[in-house]
């Protein structure tokens, strides 16, 4: 990639700064060379605002007085990072642990098809690190639903 897009992860927050805190530590550690941490805090009660700032000072903290709930922090971190230039923006729950090369394996996926609207990765669960708890979706038109592709499968 010659010119690196600049990407920005939006992470909705409320409370669990000890999930947060693997969350943020694992996004230190991406290769990707042009990203942007954004923690939008709905309002933390446990500390999560002072922890952010002094262990994580290269994230951006956005500071809700209210819990906005996850829609409304999502967009509000969505629309911070627009106005900073974001050519992407990836949505990211707090609970989440990245491989130092997810980001770099999107962008290319996204980069590969100017028809592509939106990628997304495979998620295994927190607790249950080798177990898939998404890698995509199929619509299933006639009963107006989706369906999750490989649910519950050892990754």
């Amino acid at each position: 990639m010659s010119l690196a897009k600049k990407v920005f992860i939006v992470i909705p927050h409320w409370n669990h700064r000890e999930v947060l805190k693997d969350c943020l530590f694992s996004l230190q550690k991406i290769k990707y060379p042009n990203y942007k941490i954004v923690v939008s805090d709905n309002g933390s009660e446990d500390g999560s605002p002072d922890f952010i700032q002094k262990n994580f000072p290269e994230f951006f903290l956005l500071e809700n007085k209210k819990n906005l709930g996850f829609a409304g922090g999502c967009n509000q971190g969505i629309k911070w990072s627009l106005k900073q230039g974001a050519d992407y923006i990836l949505l990211l729950n707090n609970d989440t642990i990245v491989a130092p090369d997810f980001l770099d394996k999107l962008v290319e996926a996204a980069e590969a098809d100017k028809n592509v609207g939106i990628v997304g990765s495979k998620i295994y669960y927190y607790d249950q690190p080798k177990k898939i708890w998404f890698a995509g979706g199929d619509f299933i038109k006639w009963r107006a639903s989706g369906k999750h592709r490989f649910w519950q499968k050892k990754g």
